[in-house]
């Protein structure tokens, strides 16, 4: 049998590992599949690391290691910043926080997705420095939905101007791309308004720990929190732009 072109098999790659992705909120399950009547990582003896989504606060990710490494295991945290097709591209950047041999084991189990890894020290550091890139885009996706609001109620052809902002150097290549889909009313979910509101809620509670305000973290949850109650939780992000007439 021939061996699969390298987009096949990074495709492959992106759609196994979402099957193999269990989502599951609450910080309570998570804390009863500690107790001892579960076992982690290394200490079942797998020969790939298993993949969770949704880990929590990069705190918790910290407190999350330090149980798993009583069971004789390592557990690293690999966010990534870039959605699905990214993914089948094989161009994620990948956020590593742990051990660097287990950062290497989980280098190769990513290998097909990802254009370039970066670690960035112990378990919950990939999971912090994720949340920075979500606290930035949120409050750019945000302004964005603002600002062709504001364009194409003084008259401005709103795709035209959409395709305007994405060439200045000012606008970033995510707030460009979420700009051309508010615009065209292309709202493909690549990311949960509701998601984006718990990284900013969790932004919030980073920055107060440390006696940091986040005054412009705040106008955006404003911004999410108002499409969730309005319906659109389950949406792109780039739904927030319905929100202005």
């Amino acid at each position: 049998m021939e061996p699969l072109p390298a987009a096949d098999r990074r495709a492959d790659a992106a759609r196994s590992d979402r099957r193999r992705l269990a989502a599951r909120s609450g910080r309570g399950g998570r804390r009863r599949r500690l107790d001892g009547r579960r076992r982690y990582g290394g200490a079942r003896g797998l020969a790939r690391p298993p993949i969770r989504r949704d880990p929590g606060s990069a705190g918790w990710i910290a407190e999350l290691g330090a149980a798993v490494k009583t069971r004789g295991a390592a557990l690293v945290d690999a966010p990534v910043s870039g959605s699905l097709p990214a993914a089948e591209a094989g161009q994620l950047l990948v956020l590593l926080g742990g051990d660097e041999a287990a950062v290497e084991t989980v280098k190769e189990a990513l290998a097909p997705l990802a254009a370039a890894f970066r670690h960035l020290g112990p378990s919950g550091r990939g999971a912090r420095f994720k949340l920075a890139l979500n606290h930035l885009l949120g409050a750019q996706i945000a302004l964005m939905a603002e600002v062709l609001a504001g364009l194409a109620n003084d008259g401005f052809d709103e795709k035209a101007a959409a395709e305007l902002l994405a060439g200045s150097p000012i606008v970033s290549p995510a707030a460009a791309n979420y700009g051309r889909q508010m615009a065209a009313g292309q709202h493909e979910k690549l990311f949960g308004v509701d998601l984006m509101a718990k990284d900013l809620r969790y932004a919030l509670q980073v920055g107060a720990a440390k006696g940091v305000s986040s005054p412009i973290a705040e106008a955006a949850l404003g911004v999410f929190e108002r499409a969730s109650q309005s319906g659109l939780g389950a949406a792109n992000v780039s739904r927030v732009r319905t929100l202005y007439p």
